[in-house]
């Protein structure tokens, strides 16, 4: 993320030495369904003179910045069955209830998705579990995505919390079958956990749980990363991948061809589409957003700036989706396979 912070420059960075360091006490042994597959990709959060982090089975501990001392720690019991490619969590977000006294229990509060596709929700200060949030401080956000194995559909990137609505996409296992869980994007209240929306691309009719009996599109390109959200627009920029199969589109139709590979910014409060940018036409590459998009101002004008995977970096107009440079569509071979 951009940053106008500046104590740490080309300057002094190599001068740098370390204080601390902090044991989490998450780790694989000897668990036949673990080794060879933890990563650490979290990045810490910094809020005051605290930090929260996560572990490879989503633990979450809290130390305080400066002694790295520990203040609590909370372990939501995620199975090893659930690890797909690799056990990681990428981060965990922060949400300051609206009117609440700074006392009252889950005034703050830390929410972050797990393996097992739960978004978890506890107290900031005291890492105690939010009674009001879902079932005791959790909700599965797996509900009618299709059938699921364990390690199928996983939350493996902190939400996006804009306007008092938790956003999360999953990540989908790749090149497992054509009809793979639904890439639903779901919004949940942040005080609640009630589902508020979910995003179908191929469902414009849905505007959140689907009728009964029914399921949301199999197949259709997900979010396995992080999301911006921009709190004056009431808008979420989602970096989305491929539909499933990723190297073979035959079957791919309207709204898939149109969103895949794209970031699309969807209106926070209703959940539908406001703009979209392909940044690959019909991907059968692999292609997909990886990164988070940045939110920068530029010359005035409020920008996101979007790389991907081929190495171009993309900067919009992020309340339009305009390019604010110029980007060239250009015509290519069109053969068949020789």
């Amino acid at each position: 993320r951009y940053s106008t912070l500046n104590q740490i420059t080309p300057a002094n960075v190599g001068k740098l030495e370390r204080v601390w360091s902090f044991h989490t006490g998450d780790l694989p042994g000897n668990r036949p369904g673990a080794q060879n597959k933890y990563a650490s990709e979290n990045t810490p959060l910094k809020i005051g003179d605290t930090l929260y982090a996560c572990t490879g089975k989503n633990m979450v501990v809290a130390a305080n910045a400066a002694t790295g001392q520990q203040k609590w720690k909370s372990d939501p019991g995620v199975d090893d069955a659930y690890i797909p490619y690799t056990a990681a969590c990428r981060g965990v977000s922060y949400y300051v209830v609206p009117n609440a006294a700074p006392t009252d229990p889950c005034a703050t509060r830390i929410i972050w998705g797990t393996l097992d596709a739960r978004l978890i929700a506890v107290d900031a200060r005291t890492g105690q579990r939010c009674a009001g949030f879902g079932q005791n401080g959790q909700v599965s956000t797996s509900e009618n995505m299709g059938p699921l194995i364990p390690g199928m559909v996983s939350i493996t990137s902190a939400p996006t919390i804009v306007r008092g609505v938790v956003v999360t996409g999953h990540q989908i296992l790749d090149g497992q079958y054509r009809e793979a869980p639904s890439g639903v994007i779901k919004g949940f209240d942040a005080v609640t956990g009630a589902q508020r929306w979910a995003w179908d691309m191929m469902r414009p009719d849905i505007s959140n749980l689907p009728p009964p009996g029914q399921i949301y599109t199999l197949g259709t390109p997900n979010m396995w990363t992080t999301a911006s959200g921009d709190e004056r627009l009431g808008l979420v920029y989602l970096p989305l991948g491929s539909t499933a199969a990723d190297y073979w589109s035959s079957d791919r139709t309207g709204p898939q061809l149109n969103y895949a590979t794209s970031l699309v910014a969807l209106d926070v409060t209703t959940g539908k589409p406001r703009w979209n940018f392909q940044t690959v036409h019909h991907d059968v590459w692999d292609y997909d957003l990886g990164s988070q998009a940045t939110l920068v101002d530029v010359g005035g004008v409020p920008a996101v700036v979007l790389p991907s995977k081929q190495g171009d970096i993309y900067v919009l107009n992020r309340e339009t989706g305009q390019p604010l440079h110029g980007v060239a569509n250009k015509p290519v071979p069109q053969g068949g396979l020789e």
